[in-house]
């Protein structure tokens, strides 16, 4: 009725209790080993896959191991990492054949596919970009972009500068399972524009004259009095009118530069006097037209000199044509 409790040598001894008394002893060794003790990790959850953690316990063999079933059902032993899920067991024992073992499930969740929208790019003065509006979206939705330039799910390319910066989405499931994906988005600068200097004393009354000066060039020039390149004066009217050249570049960046043009009211237009000439006299020159500067033209006129043998004998009427474009 006696337990033994720990590793030790016993005796049996017998005698016959009569004479004469004969007596017989043997003896034998009793190992008590203790018993492992396996801890055990509890329900496991995890993503794409399970590294199998170190096996801990009391009074382990050293040979403890994982197994894809129970001992009674012959499991073999794995080693990991789980991909996929399952009931894991722990078996250990000793060479004197104590054992333990213990079983825990191990959940695996799909790590989630997670993809971005394509490499984009913007104007630094394009304002605030909402991320989630870019095309194709990043999927699934509900994730966080992170990067330069970014806040909240905004991009600021002018809180970001000009260059290429790598934006980041990371979007976690359900079950804490977690991916990412990563996009360029690049910044340019705006195009460098220059305008033509300011333009002054106009007269009201002149012809329309192309518009030239703006660099880079292929941009385009608007404000009053202005059509398809070209300045009216007499559509601007009188005063002093701001012209934008606007140039947009091969990114799709525009810039703009203005000057003016000063618009005056056309001064009146006066000839010199009549007079008579022989036929025979030399060519002059016309002058005395105010303003100065004109252009002379009529019969026998020609870069503002008169001959009286191409014109011929008789009266003839000369144009005088202003620098305003008015005549007399």
């Amino acid at each position: 009725g006696d337990f033994v409790t720990s590793s030790q040598t016993l005796y049996i001894y017998a005698e016959t209790g009569t004479m004469p008394n004969c007596t017989d002893e043997s003896s034998f060794s009793v190992t008590i080993e203790n018993t492992p003790s396996i801890d055990n990790p509890g329900p496991q959850i995890a993503c794409g896959s399970f590294d199998l953690p170190e096996i801990t316990g009391n009074n382990l063999s050293g040979n403890e191991a994982y197994f894809n079933d129970s001992q009674a059902n012959s499991g073999t032993e794995i080693f990991g990492p789980i991909t996929s899920s399952m009931t894991v067991w722990i078996f250990d024992q000793t060479n004197g054949g104590c054992s333990d073992e213990v079983s825990f499930a191990v959940t695996i969740d799909t790590i989630p596919m997670v993809s971005c929208p394509v490499d984009t790019s913007f104007c630094v003065d394009d304002g605030i970009v909402d991320l989630s509006s870019l095309t194709p979206a990043a999927n699934p939705s509900g994730g966080t972009f992170s990067g330069p330039g970014v806040s909240g799910g905004d991009f600021d390319p002018d809180d970001a500068g000009i260059g290429i910066h790598i934006t980041t989405y990371v979007f976690t499931d359900g079950n804490g399972c977690t991916d990412s994906c990563s996009f360029e988005i690049e910044v340019f600068d705006l195009p460098v524009v220059n305008c033509p200097d300011d333009i002054e004393d106009v007269f009201v009354g002149s012809d329309p004259f192309t518009l030239t000066g703006g660099t880079p060039l292929g941009g385009s020039y608007s404000g009053p009095g202005v059509s398809g390149g070209e300045f009216n004066p007499a559509a601007a009217m009188v005063g002093i009118h701001v012209i934008t050249y606007t140039y947009e570049d091969a990114e799709g960046c525009q810039n703009t530069c203005t000057f003016t043009i000063e618009v005056v009211a056309t001064p009146p237009v006066s000839c010199p006097a009549n007079f008579d000439i022989c036929f025979s006299a030399d060519p002059i020159q016309l002058t005395g037209a105010d303003p100065d500067g004109g252009d002379y033209s009529g019969p026998g006129v020609e870069i503002n000199v008169f001959n009286p043998a191409d014109a011929g004998v008789g009266v003839h009427v000369i144009l005088y044509t202003a620098p305003s474009s008015d005549t007399c």
